[in-house]
């Protein structure tokens, strides 16, 4: 959340801006529900939540695979 240093600042670096002539390379894919939430990675973990159905829904996924480890479903 924030970046590296939770302020808000990008360290000063050359930022890509070829995008579209060199995508980044997909690391993996998982399925996910509508919602707005971004990503949290941490300690190998990804974090997110998503609405599946009539449920939100809070899934942690291995940060270098994208398998679910586990998720969490509340109305």
């Amino acid at each position: 959340w924030f970046g590296p240093n939770r302020d808000g600042h990008a360290p000063a670096q050359a930022v890509r801006t070829d995008w579209d002539k060199n995508p980044p390379t997909k690391l993996w894919q998982t399925p996910c529900g509508g919602g707005y939430s971004s990503l949290a990675v941490t300690g190998g973990r990804a974090y997110t939540q998503d609405r599946q159905g009539g449920n939100e829904r809070v899934l942690c996924l291995d940060a270098d695979t994208g398998s679910p480890v586990w998720a969490r479903e509340y109305p």
